[in-house]
């Protein structure tokens, strides 16, 4: 199962570079990882919450360290309203892509990426 956990880090490795979370569009940057993401999730349906080996475990920790960055870039843009508790948006962001790529397989990865962008900006919204 451990090459399973690890062909799905590279993944998401190279959907986080090619979102560009820390210098494109707060928008642009957060539709492109989310559809990254979904196709990622869908292409290997395993929990990065079960990876093993701390190797394996520092990226994943890593990951999430820059999706906590981009959020907070998110609420100094004004995308993401201020004073939420640490780690809620990201985590809710996760849940989001999670449910668009498993529970709703009908939708396309970009379907599902406009449906998370709409869903985090209108419940998270700064507005």
């Amino acid at each position: 199962m451990a090459g399973v956990h690890l062909a799905k880090l590279d993944a998401c490795e190279k959907v986080f570079a090619q979102a560009r979370l820390d210098e494109a569009p707060v928008a642009v940057a957060l539709h492109r990882y989310a559809e990254g993401i979904i196709t990622v999730s869908r292409q290997w349906p395993v929990d990065l919450q079960q990876v093993q080996g701390e190797a394996a475990a520092a990226r994943l920790r890593r990951l999430f360290e820059q999706l906590d960055a981009f959020m907070l870039r998110a609420v100094h843009e004004g995308s993401v309203r201020p004073g939420l508790p640490d780690r809620w948006a990201r985590s809710l962001l996760t849940h989001l892509t999670n449910i668009a790529a498993h529970e709703m397989p009908e939708l396309t990865s970009a379907q599902g990426a406009d449906m998370v962008a709409r869903s985090l900006f209108t419940g998270l919204g700064a507005a």
